[in-house]
């Protein structure tokens, strides 16, 4: 019966999807309060690496890629990564297979993290 755990837990996550993405395609951030602030940004008055990323997943569903970019770069750049998982789900769903698992290598990892802590300086810095 794990299969049936398994397929419970990707329905979850897709129907969570498909829901996240109907209301993001929906409500513009920059209208509507109803998402959760940056507490980072509130406390320290500095944008934390995510910051913007809401209104970069809006701008993308919206097929405004420049702006979206403009927005929070990572989020786009994450979105293949995301994409990839969600793939992985709907094709379990479908066919009882799973994608092979997303897993870099630690070198890939450790890069990842050094670019966006260098994203989260340089984003703060007024150039």
């Amino acid at each position: 019966m794990i299969f049936k755990n398994q397929k419970l837990k990707a329905a979850a996550v897709l129907f969570t999807a498909v829901v996240l993405i109907i209301i993001l395609y929906t409500l513009n951030p920059t209208e509507y309060k109803y998402y959760p602030p940056c507490y980072f940004k509130e406390i320290t008055g500095y944008l934390c690496p995510g910051c913007g990323g809401i209104r970069a997943t809006h701008l993308l569903l919206r097929g405004q890629i420049i702006e979206a970019i403009k927005s929070n770069l990572l989020i786009v750049l994450f979105i293949p990564i995301i994409s990839y998982y969600l793939i992985s789900e709907i094709i379990f769903l479908l066919f009882n297979k799973k994608l092979p698992p997303f897993n870099p290598p630690l070198f890939v990892v450790i890069i990842f993290i050094v670019v966006i802590i260098c994203y989260w300086i340089f984003r703060n810095i007024n150039i």
